[in-house]
C-alpha cells in the first residue's frame, strides 16, 4: 500500500491523504459515519448503509520451507498433512478463510497461529512449519520460499463509502 499511496500522492498532490489503521472493519464504517474519513478499505461485505467497490482480489498462497519437495498444484488432502502456520482465527479478515477451510478441508494439522505476517514468513524461512497468507500480506517473499496457490480461494479488498457521499 505504501507504493501506491506515494504514487497517488505524485499523481495528485492537491489532495490529502491521511491512513487510520483499524484492527476491526466496524472501527472503519464509524469513522465513515462520523465524518472523520470520506472512504475506507475493507476486506469483509459492508451494511446497505455503504457503498462498496471491489478494487483488489488477493490470492491465498501457501509458503513452503525453502529445500522442501511439494506437489503442484496442492490439494486439500495434500494441504491437511502439513504442518500449518496461519492467522488466528479471530482476525475479521481470516474468518471467512476458516469458513473455507471448514467447507472443503479435512481437519487441518494447524501447529502455529500467528498474528504477524512477517512473523509466519520467518517462521517458514526456519522450517517450523508451511504458511498460509494472501500473497500481498506475505510479500516480500523470500526467494527461497516456495509458493503454490490456495485451492480456489482469494481475499477481496474494497474501497467503501457511505451511500450518501454519492
Amino acid at each position: 500500500m505504501p507504493a501506491v499511496i506515494a504514487k497517488f500522492h505524485d499523481r495528485f498532490p492537491e489532495v490529502n491523504v491521511t491512513i487510520v489503521e483499524c484492527p476491526v472493519h466496524l472501527d472503519a464504517e464509524q469513522i465513515l459515519r462520523e465524518g472523520r474519513a470520506d472512504i475506507g478499505f475493507t476486506l469483509l461485505p459492508t451494511t446497505d448503509e455503504f457503498e462498496a467497490w471491489e478494487i483488489l482480489r488477493d490470492e491465498y498462497v501457501l509458503l513452503i520451507p525453502p529445500n522442501t519437495k511439494f506437489s503442484d498444484p496442492p490439494t486439500w488432502t495434500d494441504i491437511a498433512t502439513l504442518p500449518l502456520i496461519v492467522p488466528p482465527a479471530d482476525q475479521p479478515c481470516e474468518i471467512d478463510l476458516y469458513r473455507h477451510f471448514a467447507r472443503f478441508a479435512a481437519p487441518l494439522n494447524i501447529v502455529h497461529k500467528i498474528n504477524q505476517d512477517s512473523t509466519i514468513v520467518s517462521m517458514v524461512m526456519q522450517n517450523l512449519g508451511v504458511g498460509i497468507l494472501p500473497r500481498l500480506a506475505a510479500e516480500p517473499i523470500p526467494e527461497v520460499i516456495q509458493t503454490r496457490s490456495l485451492p480456489h480461494r482469494t481475499r477481496n479488498s474494497d474501497l467503501f463509502a457511505r451511500n450518501s457521499d454519492f
